[in-house]
C-alpha cells in the first residue's frame, strides 16, 4: 500500500490559470521536499479517456482513485472519488461562486455547488491558500481544525526568453512602455475597469503606453482590444517570465481572489504592483486601489508612471517579500497535513 495519489485529472481536461499553475507547483516543490511518504501523481487509470470523456465521468462523479493508496488528495472540484477505506483531503482554491453568482455562468455555479456539498461529506481534511477561504469554509460547517492555511508561491516561474518576448511585442505593435496584467479572462477580474482606467491615463500621458494583457478566454467576459490594448491569451512560460521583466509595472484589480497568484509573480519578477485588495498581498509593498472606482485605478497607474522613486521601492521591497514564498515550503505544509492524518490513522 502507498501512501499518497495526487490527482492531476484537472491537467489532462486541458484547462490552464491558477489551478494548473498549483498542482505543478506542487509537485515541483514535493520533488524537492525530504519525507518518508511514498506518493504519486497522475491519473494513469483513466490515460486512454480523451479529455472530453474525463470532464464528463469527473463531473458526474463517476470516477475513483485508485485503490492501492492510504491518502488521495483532490486538487480542484474536478475530482477522483476517493475509496472508502481512504482519508481524503483537498485544496480549496475559493468559493466565491457562492458570494458572487453573479460572475459566472449558471450551469458553472451549479456544478460547483454540486461538487462543494460532495466534498464536505467526503474529504476528511482541507487546505486553502488564504484565511478568507478558511472563513468561508468554517461558514459552511466545516470544523477549523480540518481547514490548513498554505499559501501558493511564485518560484515555479521559469527562465525569460527575451528575444521571444520582445518579437511578440514588436508583431503586436509594442513599440513603447507597456503595463502588464494577467488572468484568466472574466468578469470577476474586472479587466473592463482596468481597461477604462487606463484610456483615461493614456489621454494625459504623453508617452506611447500599451496595456498588455496575458490569459486564456474564460466566460462572460468580452472585451475587444485596440491599438494599445493587446490580447495574447496563453503564452509560453519562458515568454511570460519575460513579458513580467519588460513590463513598466504589473497591474491586477479584480473583484475578488481566492489568492491572486499572477500578483505574487509580479513581484517575484522585481516588478511593482498596483491592485486592489488580494489574499497573495496580505502585508506586501505595493500600491492599493479601489477595483470599483474608474477614478482611483487610473491615479494608481498615473501615479506609478510618473514616480520613478516609488517604482523602484515598491519593486525591490515587493522581491524580498515574494522571496518569502516557495513551492518547497507549500509542499513541506501539506506534507505535514498528510503524515499528521497517516499518524492519526495508526
Amino acid at each position: 500500500m502507498k501512501d499518497l495519489y495526487i490527482d492531476t485529472s484537472f491537467l489532462r481536461c486541458g484547462y490552464s490559470g491558477g489551478i494548473k499553475t498549483y498542482i505543478t507547483g506542487l509537485i515541483q516543490g514535493l520533488k524537492q521536499v525530504s519525507t518518508r511518504l511514498s506518493w504519486h501523481q497522475g491519473s494513469d487509470h483513466s490515460h486512454k479517456l480523451s479529455s472530453t470523456v474525463l470532464k464528463f465521468i469527473l463531473k458526474n462523479f463517476l470516477l475513483h482513485s485508485p485503490k492501492d493508496f492510504t491518502i488521495s488528495h483532490a486538487t480542484s472540484f474536478l475530482f477522483e472519488q476517493k475509496r472508502k477505506n481512504q482519508i481524503g483531503t483537498m485544496f480549496i482554491h475559493d468559493v466565491l461562486f457562492l458570494k458572487y453568482p453573479q460572475f459566472y455562468p449558471a450551469s458553472g455555479i451549479r456544478f460547483h455547488e454540486k461538487a462543494l456539498k460532495k466534498a464536505i461529506v467526503t474529504f476528511d481534511s482541507f487546505m486553502v491558500p488564504a484565511q478568507q477561504t478558511k472563513d468561508d469554509l468554517i461558514a459552511l460547517g466545516i470544523e477549523s481544525k480540518q481547514i490548513e492555511v498554505i499559501p501558493e508561491a511564485p518560484d515555479h516561474l521559469v527562465q525569460a526568453d527575451f528575444q521571444s518576448a520582445k518579437l511578440l511585442l514588436e508583431k503586436a505593435g509594442v513599440s513603447g512602455d507597456f503595463i502588464l496584467t494577467v488572468g484568466v479572462l472574466e468578469p470577476r477580474k474586472n479587466l473592463s475597469t482596468v481597461i477604462k482606467a487606463f484610456e483615461l491615463v493614456k489621454e494625459k500621458n504623453g508617452n506611447k503606453l500599451s496595456l498588455v494583457i496575458v490569459g486564456a478566454k474564460g466566460w462572460m467576459e468580452k472585451i475587444k482590444p485596440s491599438e494599445d490594448v493587446i490580447f495574447f491569451g496563453n503564452i509560453q512560460p519562458k515568454i511570460l517570465s519575460a513579458l513580467y521583466k519588460l513590463a513598466s509595472f504589473f497591474i491586477y484589480c479584480p473583484i475578488a481572489e481566492g489568492f491572486g497568484l499572477p500578483a505574487l509573480e509580479a513581484l517575484y519578477s522585481e516588478k511593482a504592483v498596483v491592485a486592489s485588495k488580494v489574499p497573495s498581498l496580505n502585508n506586501a509593498p505595493y500600491l492599493e486601489v479601489n477595483p470599483y472606482d474608474v477614478s482611483s485605478v487610473a491615479d494608481g497607474i498615473f501615479q506609478m508612471l510618473n514616480d520613478d522613486k516609488l517604482r523602484t521601492k515598491l519593486a525591490q521591497d515587493g522581491y524580498k517579500f515574494a522571496s518569502k514564498f516557495s513551492w518547497k515550503q507549500t509542499a513541506l505544509e501539506h506534507v505535514k497535513v498528510w503524515e499528521g492524518l497517516l499518524n492519526a490513522k495508526v
